[in-house]
């Protein structure tokens, strides 16, 4: 920057989880939990090490968006941020030391939500332009234009919603629009010659807080006389007509005025974009933090609305998507807070070493990121657009994907409501016809009863039965977890043993048969919306795309989406009570009518197996609409970005460049988010199972930070502004960032070939369970009352397949909850794991002759509870396919033939451990147990198993 000595002056800146649904067919009022059942177990796994305060940081994230570009033998300066702040400190390259006048620069453009000018601005000749919701002058700040105008016009302009003088010295616009002489016409500029200008167009003025009455008065009824005495004109105009001494002069103020810089607002400015950019890296410091959620929330309401009518879609759209990930519960890399990769995390690692040659590129051939940094340096250096092309065919590229995945998860969904809707309507139907049964036998009997009685005759009385029904179902990962995590507990399956029903259990078959109906409506309620969304998609798509532009469409699937989320939500809330088995005292109407008497019964295990996996269904359906609302988020942010490169022609020139600036900036943000998303699940995955900590730069944990962006305008810093500073800076940065990962990922592989070689802190060691109805006696009652269920329960399932036959083979997919309480860990504070399962007893009542083969499949939700470093965390898997609800730990073993006295036999747990990282799965989660006749035909009679022991074997994993 040159200076020259002069007269004394003023001085011059990325998707789901897949988790579901605990199922359950109980309605009644939503359980609040009480502040003192709050789980403790709710901290993320790798929670931020100090909270933010999200005030200070919207305050004092001054980040910039900078641009100088060669103008004859000057320079000019395109300045955009949210808060642009000029200081000495912050702005030294646009400071001058008194006396000094910056004399190779030749304009100063800059935008902002908020503009504070707090330094004078002392050029020798050009033009200083502001536009912003707000400008403020403050302390000495003024702007001085040194030397007559020669070759160009000069200018000081200012475009604002509100300009702001109540802290601003007496003449902040030190300088004269015309060569004045006392007591003379002034010497310049000439008729045809280049002139000097002060323009303020401004829907809002605030004067000095001292201003007199007078000033305020001339301010409302002649603001140009009034700004006119803001300068340096003042005192040289006596005795001249208007016409002479306003000619330097345009200024309007007020809601015309205003309409000028909406205009602009709604058109070419970039600061809404980077104020997004700027809450969008808020929110990925702590998107889980209540506090800076509700300030999240209350600045996305504020800046929407107008947001909304610009040109530009990707601010809103940015807005959106961050609202969406808000309401999922995610972070925007698309996890939630409990979520660690419980299986294949080798595989992770071996596919993450690969991602970052895609990303980074290799010594012969570019990443995927050189397209974006490379356009946005060969477009600063040229100060003019490059040919986006190649850049909407990767957007093309990557919203083709995004589509496809929306399609499969979209079918997904069609298929499984139709199914689960049947399922519903069909156990609803058999219920419903088993109580018109039992009616009209109660009819018949009562009817029996009186006539009897009228003779002067007795009719006994009717033996009533206990009649188990499981009317709920539990679901893969169940994301209903995290609010109610009691539900998963055995005393809400099976109830307790003081009041034998779990709470809002059913008291009658009627009662029954209307929360089928009352599940079936939620579920048409969703499908009728999801049927009425259906249409809108092939329209919307088309116009994200590009295909065919359609604004109507796109806002009625918008709308009707909406609508599918609203009614989701509704089907999750309103079965919040989980898996439940409820015993109903039923009449014995065999008296009555044994053939009606048999078909109720037969009904009513009918309807249980039709509706066995419903619960598997709705997980789906529910993880998929979740799924969708990211993807449609993320196809909506895209879309924004590709119609912004495509009217980049359409721009004024610079306005141009600046916006293809910030799109390039921001795709390599997004395509560095994709690698820092598979790192850091890898940073929490090796963490949850290895209990070691991994830390990792800010550059890395936060890719929206862009190395080119500063707090101000520095000569110290050069690569701010600097096209060759720039590219050496930019290609430093991700040298060092892909270095840093290779070091990472190199570490990680070398730590889980250690931690695989050694032993693990705790031996293989066993949780045994054991359920009898005989000799299960013990000063746990409840616990003793639970096995006892649970037998009857495993019974159950076996007499269902064998007496219904293929009407009960959905029994097989009917989960059986084992109710075990899990030891707490050991003093080593490392996470308990599962090796494995074996059964090592099952005896028969009677020791029947088995006519089959019984399968007996036990099984890991895939979530459940570990404590690392003494820490209680609840975990989910995160899995890669979010589209799917899939089984973690599974153990199938045929009775009596593979069951093994010696759990050793069944689960080598050398093998075992060696796999640890790939099935890390936390013992402490609930199990269930699945079983299955394989040829129900072939028994006459049920078997009664009346003993069974399980064992599950397990291991800490934190090394000494």
């Amino acid at each position: 920057m040159k200076h020259r000595q002069g007269v004394t002056s003023s001085q011059v800146i990325r998707v789901l989880w897949c988790v579901g649904l605990a199922f359950s067919i109980g309605f009644g009022s939503t359980h609040a939990l009480a502040q003192s059942q709050l789980d403790r177990c709710l901290a993320p796994i790798l929670a931020p090490s100090e909270p933010i305060d999200p005030a200070s940081f919207w305050n004092d994230d001054r980040e910039i968006l900078a641009w100088r570009r060669q103008d004859g033998d000057r320079y000019a300066y395109r300045i955009a941020g949210d808060i642009v702040e000029l200081t000495p400190r912050s702005f030294a390259a646009l400071a001058t030391a008194p006396g000094e006048v910056l004399d190779d620069v030749s304009e100063i453009s800059i935008e902002a939500r908020e503009i504070i000018v707090a330094m004078p601005i002392r050029l020798a000749n050009g033009t200083i332009k502001l536009q912003g919701d707000a400008v403020r002058f403050t302390g000495d700040a003024a702007i001085t234009l040194v030397d007559p105008p020669t070759e160009r016009h000069q200018s000081v302009e200012i475009i604002a919603g509100t300009l702001d003088l109540s802290r601003a010295p007496d003449m902040p616009f030190m300088f004269p629009t015309q060569g004045w002489i006392l007591n003379g016409p002034p010497q310049w500029p000439a008729a045809d010659g280049p002139k000097r200008m002060l323009r303020v167009n401004a829907r809002t003025i605030v004067p000095p807080t001292d201003a007199s009455e007078a000033a305020l008065a001339q301010l409302k009824d002649d603001p140009l006389r009034w700004f006119h005495n803001k300068t340096a004109d003042q005192g040289f105009d006596s005795g001249l007509p208007k016409s002479v001494w306003s000619a330097g002069y345009d200024i309007a103020i007020g809601e015309s005025a205003g309409t000028i810089y909406d205009g602009l607002f709604g058109a070419t400015l970039v600061w809404p974009d980077l104020a997004v950019a700027k809450l969008a890296r808020l929110h990925a410091r702590a998107p889980f933090d209540l506090v800076v959620g509700a300030f999240v929330r209350a600045k996305i309401d504020e800046l929407s609305p107008r947001l909304a009518r610009r040109a530009s879609q990707q601010a809103i759209a940015t807005l959106d998507m961050i609202r969406a990930q808000m309401a999922l519960g995610i972070d925007p890399f698309g996890h939630g807070p409990n979520e660690v990769p419980m299986t294949g995390l080798s595989e992770r690692l071996k596919s993450f070493q690969k991602s970052l040659d895609t990303t980074f590129g290799t010594g012969k051939k570019a990443g995927a990121l050189a397209l974006w940094d490379d356009t946005r340096l060969a477009v600063l250096a040229a100060g003019k657009l490059v040919d986006p092309a190649k850049q909407v065919d990767q957007i093309d590229r990557i919203l083709r994907t995004q589509s496809a995945d929306r399609a499969a998860a979209a079918q997904r969904i069609g298929s499984n409501s139709e199914k689960l809707l049947k399922m519903v309507q069909d156990g609803h139907a058999k219920i419903t016809e088993a109580v018109t049964i039992y009616e009209v036998l109660l009819g018949q009997y009562t009817a029996e009863r009186a006539q009897a009685a009228s003779f002067g005759r007795i009719v006994d009385d009717l033996f009533a039965y206990d009649t188990v029904i499981g009317i709920g179902r539990p679901a893969a990962a169940p994301y209903s977890l995290v609010s109610t995590p009691e539900v998963t507990k055995p005393v809400s399956y099976y109830g307790s043993k003081d009041t034998e029903q779990p709470a809002g259990a059913p008291t009658d078959l009627r009662e029954i048969a209307s929360r089928y109906r009352a599940y079936a409506l939620l579920l048409a309620d969703f499908e009728a919306a999801w049927k009425a969304a259906d249409p809108h998609v092939a329209p919307a798509l088309g116009h994200l795309t590009g295909k065919q532009k359609n604004d109507a469409e796109l806002a009625a699937f918008g709308t009707s989406m909406a609508t599918v989320h609203e009614k989701a939500d509704s089907l999750r809330a309103g079965l919040p009570n989980g898996p439940a088995e409820f015993t109903l005292p039923l009449n014995d109407y065999t008296p009555v009518d044994e053939e009606q008497q048999k078909k109720s019964s037969a009904l009513l295990q009918e309807a249980e197996a039709i509706m066995a996996s419903a619960g598997t269904l709705q997980a789906m359906i529910l993880a998929d609409t979740r799924r969708l609302r990211a993807i449609d988020a993320d196809l909506r942010w895209l879309s924004a970005v590709r119609d912004d490169l495509l009217t980049l022609k359409s721009l004024p020139a610079e306005d141009g460049v600046q916006r293809q600036v910030l799109i390039s900036s921001l795709m390599s943000a997004r395509l560095l988010a994709d690698v820092t998303r598979s790192a850091n699940l890898l940073r929490k995955g090796f963490y949850y199972v290895t209990g070691r900590q991994i830390s990792m730069p800010d550059q890395a944990l936060y890719p929206m930070d862009d190395v080119l962006t500063a707090a101000g305008l520095d000569l110290r810093r050069p690569e701010q502004y600097d096209g060759l500073e720039m590219k050496a800076a930019l290609q430093a940065e991700r040298t060092a960032l892909k270095q840093y990962y290779e070091g990472f990922a190199g570490g990680l592989a070398e730590q889980a070939g250690a931690f695989v070689d050694r032993n693990p802190a705790t031996p293989p060691t066993v949780e045994f369970f054991r359920a009898a109805y005989e000799s299960d006696i013990s000063h746990n009652l409840q616990a003793s009352y639970l096995r006892a269920r649970f037998l009857e329960s495993v019974n159950r399932s076996i007499a269902a397949q064998i007496r219904l036959g293929r009407a009960g083979a959905g029994f097989a997919s009917h989960p059986i909850l084992i109710p075990i309480s899990i030891t707490p860990p050991g003093p080593s504070g490392g996470a308990q794991f599962l090796l494995g399962a074996a059964v090592t007893k099952v005896h028969f009542e009677g020791d029947p002759k088995m006519a089959s083969r019984i399968d007996l499949r036990i099984e890991h939700p895939r979530w459940g509870t570990v404590t690392i470093d003494g820490n209680c965390h609840r975990v989910i898997d995160a899995l890669d396919d979010s589209g799917a609800i899939v089984t973690g730990f599974a153990k199938t073993i045929s009775i009596p033939r593979e069951v093994k006295p010696d759990w050793r036999e069944s689960v080598p747990t050398d093998q075992a451990f060696a796999k640890i990282l790939d099935n890390a799965f936390p013992l402490d989660a609930p199990y269930y147990l699945y079983v299955e006749v394989a040829q129900a035909s072939g028994w006459k009679q049920p078997p009664v198993i009346d003993e069974i022991e399980i064992l599950f074997v397990k291991t800490g994993t934190q090394l000494q």
